[in-house]
C-alpha cells in the first residue's frame, strides 16, 4: 500500500444547520445536499482542485495552490448565496498531508475541519500558513482574528477571515474587545488580582475570593467531553432591556441546578460570558467550551408573565435534542427552572437520586418581588466579582447587591439564599481590609450559619463559611464545610479553588493540589479563568523552585492579557534586573500602591536608596490620599524603615520597623497566619535579623519552619537575596537552613513532576 506525503491546501465545507433540517424534513435536507454537491464540484475542478470525498454534509477538497483554494471558496460562497437556501462555512489550511488510495490524512485535514467549525455562517476562515501564501495577491483581502488553541491541535493557530463580496464581517468574538477607559483615580487603585507582597513582596499567591469569576480565549482542553454541558447566555426578548438581570437569573438558575448532578461536568458562567454578544457556530462554541451539549434559550417578561423558550443541542452535529416553551406567571419561574433541569437530565440519561431531585425541586421563595430583588442582587454581585480592580464601580456594585438582598429579606425574612448573598458581599468587601480586627469576618460566619439553619441545601453557604473559618485558622470546621459544599455542588469552581488552597495551606499536599487544578482545567476556558489557572500553576512551580516551568506559565498568563504575571519577581530572583524592571513597567503602566512598593523594594535590594525612598514616600502619600484600607497599607513598612536606616535616618526608620513588628505580632496573636499571613513570621525574622537581633530572628524562622511556610509560600528564592538577612548570611546555622529548604524544594519538585504528564507540563 503506497502512500505519499506532500504540501497541499485543504478546504473543508459544511452546510449550516443541516442536521437540524434532516431531523425536521429529510426529503428537503437530501435535496439540499444534492444541490450543494452539484454546485461545488465544478467550481473545485475549475480551480484545479481535487474533490476528495463527502463526509455527511461536509466536503473535503485538495488544492496545489493556496490562492486557488481561497478563490474557489470565494466563488462557492458567492454562488451558494444565490442558489442555495442555506449558508455554508468554509475552512482552509496549508500543510502536510499523506495521500493514500485516493484519500488524504494528517493534521492538515483536522486543522481545516476545525477552522470550518469555528467560522461564522457564510464565512471563510483560513490559517496563518494560507494567509502567508496569498499575501502577495491584491485580489484577496483578509483580516487577522488572533491565535487560537484548536481541539486536537497542540500549538496555537493564527486564524484569518477572508473579506469579499457577499462574505460576512469577521467574527467579533474572535477579535475580542478593547479595554474600557478608566479615570485617573481608578487607574491608581490596587489590582484585585495582585497578591500580598509583604515579605515575599512580589510572590504570586492565588487569591481565593468567593465566587470571584476571574474571567484564554478560544481554547479547548484535550479531555473527554462526555456528559459535559454549558448553559449559554439566554436572549432577553423583553421590551425593556433592563430585564436582562431577570433573563440572566433564569439562565444561572438552570446552570446551578445542573451543577448539582455529580456525573455531569458543567461549564461555569464566567467561561460562558464571552459568547453573550459574540456568538460563534454551535460547533465552535462546543469545541471552545469543551462541552458536548449546549442549553440555549430566551426569556420574555410581560408584566406578571414570562415566556421562557429553551432547547438542548448536541454541539458536535448541531442537532436539537429537545426543546420546550413555557408561558407562566412569575410565581412559577422557579418551577420552570426545575422542569428544564429535569428534562435535560432525562435527555442525557442522568438518573437523579431522590435526595438530589428534592434539592433541585426546592423553591427558594414564594414571594415574587423578593425573587426579583434576589435576581438583581445576584447580577450586581456577579458584575462586581468580574471587576479586576478595587474601584468606585466595584464598590457601587457591591452596595447595590447588598441593598437588593436586604430588600428581598424585607419581603421574605426566611429567604436563605439572600442571607448567603449578604454574607458573600461582606466577605468580598472585608476579606483583605479587616484582618487585624478581633471580629474579623464574624458577621460572615453568623450570616452563613443562619442561612444553613433555614436551608441546609445551599452549597455557597458552606463554602463561604469554610473560607471564613480558613481565614481565621479554624481548619477543622473549614474542612468539614468544604466537604459539604462540594457534596452539594461538585461543579463549583470556587469550591475547587478553595480545595486547592486548602491542599496548599492546610496540608501542603502538592499531589492533591495538582489533581484539583486538573479538575478545574476541565471546566474553564475564558481568558480570566485560564489566567487564574495558569497563576496557580505558576505558583506551584515557583514554590518548588522550578524556574523554567514557572516562567512557562508566567508567559502563558502574559499572553492572555495584561496584569501582574509574576515574571517580574521571577526575573529579578534570577538577577535579570533590566528584564524584571521592563516587565513591571509593561504590566503595570499606571501608578498605584502596588507598583510603588514593587519599585521601592526593587531599588532597596540594589541598595539604590535614593530611588527606593522616592517610591516608598509616594506609596505612603497614596495611602493618605486614598484613605482606604487594603492589604498593602498594613505591610511593607519595615522595608521603608530599612531603607531609611541604611540612608542614615535611623530614628524614623526604627519607628517604621517597630510599626511593622506590632502589625505582624498582632497577626500572629489573632492567628491571621493563613495565606499571605504566613509571611508575618518571615518578616518578623527579617526585621530582627536586620536589627542584629539574631536569636529572635532564628526564633521566628523556626516558627515559620514549623508552619511549613517555606514550601507554602515559596520563599527559597527570596531568602537567598533578601537584604534583611545579610547579617545572618555567613552563619553556618543560616546556611544549613538554606540547604535544608533546597532539599525540601527538590523533593517537592519531583512529586509535582510525577503528578503531571510531560504534555501537561
Amino acid at each position: 500500500m503506497k502512500s505519499e506525503r506532500r504540501l497541499a491546501a485543504i478546504m473543508f465545507t459544511d452546510i449550516v444547520g443541516y442536521t437540524r433540517l434532516m431531523g425536521s424534513d429529510s426529503d428537503e435536507a437530501l435535496a439540499l445536499l444534492r444541490r450543494n454537491r452539484s454546485l461545488q464540484k465544478p467550481i473545485v475542478e475549475m480551480h484545479s482542485g481535487k474533490w476528495i470525498k463527502e463526509i455527511g454534509d461536509g466536503i473535503l477538497s485538495q488544492f496545489n495552490s493556496a490562492i486557488d483554494a481561497v478563490k474557489c471558496a470565494e466563488q462557492i460562497q458567492k454562488l451558494a448565496g444565490e442558489h442555495l437556501d442555506a449558508q455554508l462555512r468554509i475552512g482552509i489550511h496549508l500543510g502536510d498531508i499523506t495521500m493514500e488510495e485516493g484519500d488524504i490524512y494528517g493534521d492538515g485535514v483536522n486543522l481545516a475541519s476545525r477552522l470550518e467549525s469555528m467560522a461564522t455562517p457564510g464565512a471563510i476562515y483560513i490559517s496563518g500558513s494560507v494567509a502567508k501564501a496569498i499575501r502577495g495577491n491584491p485580489e484577496i483581502r483578509t483580516e487577522y482574528l488572533g491565535e487560537f488553541e484548536l481541539h486536537n491541535v497542540d500549538y496555537p493557530v493564527a486564524v484569518h477571515a477572508v473579506h469579499g463580496e457577499g462574505l460576512p464581517p469577521a467574527s467579533a468574538a474572535a477579535k475580542g474587545s478593547l479595554p474600557s477607559n478608566q479615570s485617573r483615580k481608578e487607574q491608581r487603585k490596587i489590582p484585585r488580582k495582585a497578591i500580598y507582597v509583604g515579605a515575599a513582596f512580589l510572590l504570586t499567591i492565588p487569591a481565593l475570593f468567593f465566587l470571584k469569576q476571574f474571567n484564554h480565549s478560544n481554547s479547548t482542553s484535550a479531555i473527554s467531553s462526555e456528559k459535559s454541558i454549558a448553559v449559554l447566555p439566554f436572549i432577553n426578548e423583553s421590551a425593556n432591556a433592563d430585564n436582562q438581570y431577570f433573563c440572566n437569573g433564569i439562565m444561572t438558575g438552570i446552570s446551578d441546578h445542573l451543577a448539582k448532578i455529580p456525573d455531569l461536568r458543567v461549564i461555569p458562567r464566567s467561561s460562558i460570558e464571552p459568547f453573550r454578544n459574540n456568538r460563534l457556530s454551535t460547533k465552535a462554541m462546543g469545541d471552545q467550551l469543551n462541552a458536548i451539549y449546549l442549553v440555549d434559550g430566551s426569556v420574555q417578561r410581560i408584566g406578571d408573565q414570562a415566556v421562557i423558550s429553551t432547547q438542548l443541542i448536541h454541539a458536535g452535529d448541531e442537532q436539537q435534542i429537545w426543546s420546550e416553551r413555557y408561558e407562566v406567571d412569575l410565581s412559577e419561574v422557579l418551577l420552570v427552572q426545575t422542569n428544564i433541569t429535569k428534562a435535560v437530565a432525562a435527555q442525557l440519561e442522568m438518573i437523579l437520586a431522590p435526595e438530589l431531585e428534592s434539592r433541585i425541586e426546592q423553591i427558594l421563595t414564594d414571594d415574587v418581588q423578593a425573587l426579583d430583588y434576589y435576581l438583581q442582587g445576584n447580577e450586581y454581585l456577579f458584575e462586581a466579582n468580574s471587576e479586576n480592580i478595587v474601584n468606585d464601580r466595584w464598590q457601587d456594585l457591591l452596595k447595590k447587591a447588598e441593598v437588593s438582598f436586604e430588600l428581598a429579606l424585607q419581603r421574605d425574612s426566611t429567604f436563605a439564599a439572600c442571607i448567603t448573598g449578604l454574607a458573600n458581599v461582606q466577605y468580598v468587601r472585608d476579606v483583605e481590609t479587616s484582618v487585624l480586627k478581633d471580629d474579623y469576618l464574624q458577621s460572615v460566619i453568623d450570616l452563613c450559619t443562619k442561612s444553613i439553619r433555614l436551608n441546609p441545601k445551599i452549597s455557597d453557604s458552606y463554602l463561604l463559611r469554610s473560607m471564613t473559618h480558613f481565614r481565621r485558622a479554624n481548619m477543622t470546621d473549614a474542612e468539614k464545610d468544604l466537604e459539604q459544599a462540594l457534596m452539594l455542588n461538585p461543579n463549583s469552581v470556587a469550591a475547587l479553588y478553595h480545595k486547592e488552597g486548602f491542599s496548599r495551606f492546610g496540608h501542603t499536599d502538592f499531589v492533591q493540589e495538582v489533581e484539583v487544578l486538573k479538575e478545574i482545567e476541565k471546566r474553564v476556558s475564558s481568558e480570566d479563568d485560564l489566567w487564574r489557572l495558569y497563576d496557580a500553576y505558576f505558583g506551584i512551580f515557583l514554590r518548588v523552585d522550578d524556574i523554567e516551568k514557572a516562567e512557562k506559565y508566567g508567559l502563558k498568563k502574559k499572553s492572555i492579557r495584561k496584569g501582574f504575571s509574576g515574571l517580574y519577581w521571577l526575573y529579578w530572583q534570577q538577577d535579570l534586573l533590566d528584564t524584571a524592571l521592563a516587565i513591571l513597567q509593561e504590566e503595570i503602566p499606571d501608578e498605584n500602591q502596588f507598583k510603588m512598593v514593587a519599585l521601592a523594594n526593587f531599588y532597596l535590594h540594589q541598595r539604590k536608596l535614593d530611588s527606593a525612598l522616592i517610591y516608598y514616600q509616594r506609596w505612603s502619600q497614596m495611602i493618605d490620599e486614598e484613605s482606604e484600607d487594603n492589604w498593602l497599607s498594613i505591610n511593607d513598612w519595615h522595608r521603608y524603615g530599612q531603607a531609611l536606616v541604611l540612608k542614615g535616618e535611623t530614628k524614623k526608620g526604627l519607628e517604621l520597623l517597630q510599626k511593622q513588628i506590632q502589625v505582624n505580632e498582632r497577626k500572629v496573636q489573632l492567628k491571621r497566619t493563613h495565606f499571605s499571613g504566613l509571611a508575618a513570621y518571615y518578616d518578623l525574622a527579617g526585621i530582627h535579623a536586620f536589627m542584629g537581633e539574631k536569636e529572635k530572628a532564628y526564633e521566628w524562622l523556626g516558627k515559620l519552619d514549623a508552619q511549613g511556610g517555606w514550601l507554602k509560600l515559596g520563599l527559597l528564592g527570596l531568602v537567598k537575596i533578601d537584604i534583611q538577612f545579610d547579617n545572618l548570611r555567613e552563619d553556618e546555622r543560616f546556611q544549613y537552613l538554606i540547604r535544608r529548604v533546597e532539599k525540601a524544594s527538590q523533593a517537592a519538585r519531583i512529586l509535582v513532576d510525577s503528578t503531571l504528564s510531560t504534555d501537561e507540563i
